[in-house]
């Protein structure tokens, strides 16, 4: 059974040091954790768009879409992904969300009271 996210307190944001040392510590790879992050802390149901993703976490926009694949709810490699987040793209806009799922799982990483 997951957190309920809706009574976490979220702190201010997580330089890159701090990002990667809680990747280190928890076996997450550190662009993984930061798309986490960055979701985690936008309003909950709220679509960010990949390429405001990319600029934030000043990566390739083929790396960022390497590291949800996993994290989404689609199926990679007749594999099902963790569910943690939803991605869709309306014409040329890519844009990713957290799901209930993603939010709980988020809740017990970043929770830092």
């Amino acid at each position: 059974m997951g957190i309920d996210a809706s009574h976490v307190v979220k702190p201010p944001a997580l330089d890159a040091t701090a990002l990667e040392q809680l990747a280190q510590a928890h076996g997450i790879d550190s662009l993984m954790l930061g798309v986490l992050y960055a979701l985690w802390l936008a309003p909950e149901q709220a679509w960010v768009s990949l390429p405001r993703l990319v600029k934030h976490l000043r990566s390739s926009a083929s790396a960022l879409l390497r590291t949800l694949a996993p994290l989404s709810v689609a199926r990679v490699h007749g594999q099902p992904g963790m569910g943690w987040l939803e991605v869709r793209n309306e014409g040329l806009r890519w844009q990713t969300r957290l799901t209930a799922e993603g939010r709980m799982q988020c809740a017990g990483l970043f929770d830092m009271r």
